[in-house]
């Protein structure tokens, strides 16, 4: 399938919340073209589907390919920030806490960094570990 019209139907289904559809989309893009950028974003994409869907460790295990494979994607940062929001659903503090912070370490000045600072204060954590 082509690539940038088989992605754009992807995200279409994902915006319009038909999530078995879409996750397919995103799986034929991982499939036909592993090494390309979007293959990052459809890999983000599968995780964000996890997550609307409350499977938060299905989440957590699709946000950790894309930053384990696809660091430079620009979807990186949200994928850090929504692994560690989704650890923390899964009652995994420490490690949610942890996702955080090596989230404001890695990328400071982005918006999801700033969202991960909120939500560290509202739950009495300092950012910086001691």
């Amino acid at each position: 399938p082509p690539l940038q019209q088989t992605s754009q139907s992807g995200l279409r289904d994902y915006n319009a919340a038909r999530y078995t559809l879409a996750a397919g989309e995103f799986q034929d893009v991982l499939h036909y073209y592993p090494l390309d950028e979007l293959a990052g974003t459809a890999q983000f994409y599968l995780g964000e589907i996890a997550y609307q869907q409350k499977q938060y460790s299905d989440a957590v295990n699709a946000y950790s390919l894309v930053l384990e494979g696809f660091s430079g994607n620009p979807k990186a940062p949200t994928a850090q920030l929504h692994k560690g929001l989704a650890l923390l659903k899964l009652d995994k503090r420490d490690a949610g806490i942890h996702e955080l912070r090596l989230l404001i370490q890695r990328y400071p000045r982005t918006p999801e960094a700033s969202s991960a600072r909120s939500k560290l204060n509202g739950m009495g954590v300092r950012i910086n570990a001691r």
